[in-house]
């Protein structure tokens, strides 16, 4: 593998969607390191994993000069050198994300330990259920798979109290697939999975359901299987 990669490789840099902790253990048992960081177009980078420090599945500690902070909700605040000014010709949008002390509001929820940090989701993914509870969808649609992984599977989607998966092969027991994360793992309070649908469809509708980088278009998602989801919360109101 490190002769296919040029023979000199040190350490990889690894950005722009979520790396995770099994595919970062797996390069690293090949003595291939693999770096994740975070940044975004408004500030470049921000924090990252360092060679002595790197810990699966997290963004790692901000860089040097980089302040960073979280808001009430969660949401990540960043302020450094090199956030950018603001958008062009669009004072509104700018207010939007970068406040009157210079803070940049990254729109992405983060968890923080003493390693650093861990992206959960995006702000306007965050379902707030009827009793006020904040779920992450990624958390439940990052549930580990059982030992024997089906080819199946493709991706998931999280809305409300709802779960939805999406496939595009079809290799796999009815009951494999259509186990939702939450059975084989805990869950937090507020994030058991009530109902659940599997979703068939090609290859090329899931590509189109996803960005280049892998990350879900959940409202294309929501659009495009409404009344498919809309059956099940019909069927979870008619339960009680």
């Amino acid at each position: 593998m490190k002769a296919r990669l040029g023979g000199r490789l040190r350490h990889a840099i690894s950005g722009g969607a979520a790396l995770g902790a099994e595919l970062g253990a797996f390069f690293h048992a090949l003595d291939v390191l693999v770096l994740e960081g975070y940044g975004l177009t408004e500030c470049a980078v921000v924090s990252v994993n360092q060679p002595g420090r790197v810990k699966w599945g997290t963004i790692g500690p901000p860089l040097p000069g980089v302040e960073a902070r979280l808001a009430d909700d969660g949401e990540l605040l960043v302020r450094a050198g090199q956030v950018f000014g603001g958008y062009h010709a669009d004072p509104a949008g700018t207010a939007e994300v970068l406040d009157a002390d210079g803070w940049l509001h990254t729109g992405d929820v983060v968890e923080q330990d003493a390693d650093g940090f861990s992206i959960t989701d995006r702000k306007r993914d965050i379902i707030v259920l009827a009793g006020g509870k904040n779920v992450a969808p990624q958390r439940v649609e990052a549930a580990p798979e059982p030992r024997r992984r089906s080819r199946a599977r493709s991706s998931s989607a999280t809305g409300g109290r709802t779960w939805w998966r999406s496939w595009s092969r079809s290799r796999a027991s009815a009951a494999d697939v259509q186990a939702p994360p939450t059975r084989r793992t805990p869950a937090r309070p507020g994030e058991r999975v009530r109902r659940h649908l599997v979703l068939a469809q090609t290859s090329a509708r899931r590509r189109s359901e996803l960005t280049p980088t892998l990350k879900l278009r959940r409202r294309v998602v929501q659009s495009r299987h409404a009344e498919a989801i809309e059956r099940l919360y019909a069927g979870s109101r008619a339960e009680g």
